[in-house]
């Protein structure tokens, strides 16, 4: 080899080089503004759940330490109604009735928005109490299937709480179904969640006319556990949801969104 064919071999080498380290430096690059954005829109959808759970919070305390109070004063009231005819008496009847309706549908409520079984005894024990009660006010046939081991962190507990509240919640309003079923399995350092129905599905005009946000809700909670969601839906197959949840952030201890920010 001589000297030209030296310094033109040596050539491509420097720029090769140099042209794998530009490539290198870039990906590097890139890779750090994609996690950064990632853990930024991570940080985003907690702070905006948070909002929500305190939103949540508020709105019980106000049916439970204000409404509630209300409600039973007024049926007190009525029930010392005396001097009244045979007609009126059966108004006021009815009022007390649907005084007493009120208030256990405003305790139902608050245990909704604030569910103290979650905190009390765990997903597992929340997520059948809600299930059984559905069971008995729908016509819709739901099936839970558990088989997580260990207790979840309550961060992620109380997300996964309210993924299946919108699954069933979204399933009696639009879908149709007479039957659901939902599955939360451990497998391979995952925690996945499985639902199914046998409803009409959502089509694109559903999903214009705004049915599709609870489908919005339900990303941004995936998103926040550092997981992913998978979604089909049609009228022959009915509507399936797939959920996929790393482990290592699962469990007590484990960190939140809102630590690595």
């Amino acid at each position: 080899m001589d000297t030209n064919e030296t310094t033109i071999y040596t050539a491509v080498l420097i720029s090769s080089a140099v042209t794998g380290l530009l490539l290198l430096y870039f990906a590097v690059t890139m890779y750090r503004s994609h996690s950064k954005h990632f853990r930024l829109l991570r940080g985003y959808f907690y702070d905006e759940m948070e909002l929500l759970e305190k939103e949540r919070n508020r709105i019980a305390r106000d049916l439970h330490d204000e409404l509630g109070p209300l409600l039973v004063l007024t049926k007190i009231h009525l029930s010392q109604v005396t001097s009244v005819n045979r007609e009126d008496r059966k108004r006021i009847n009815t009022a007390i009735e649907n005084t007493e309706r009120l208030t256990e549908r405003f305790g139902g409520i608050a245990r909704n928005l604030t569910p103290r079984m979650l905190a009390s005894k765990g997903l597992a024990a929340a997520l059948e109490e809600y299930v059984e009660q559905y069971n008995e006010a729908s016509t819709i046939q739901m099936q839970l299937d558990y088989r997580i081991q260990r207790r979840p962190d309550h961060y992620y507990a109380l997300h996964l709480y309210r993924i299946v509240q919108e699954l069933i919640h979204n399933a009696a309003r639009h879908s149709g179904a007479d039957m659901l079923h939902i599955q939360l399995a451990e497998h391979r350092n995952r925690i996945y969640l499985l639902y199914t129905d046998n409803g009409k599905g959502i089509n694109e005009a559903s999903l214009q006319k705004g049915e599709g946000l609870g489908v919005k809700s339900l990303q941004n909670r995936a998103v926040m556990m550092g997981g992913k969601l998978e979604f089909k839906s049609d009228a022959v197959h009915g509507t399936e949801y797939y959920f996929e949840i790393p482990i290592n952030e699962f469990y007590e201890g484990g960190n939140k969104p809102g630590d690595r920010r």
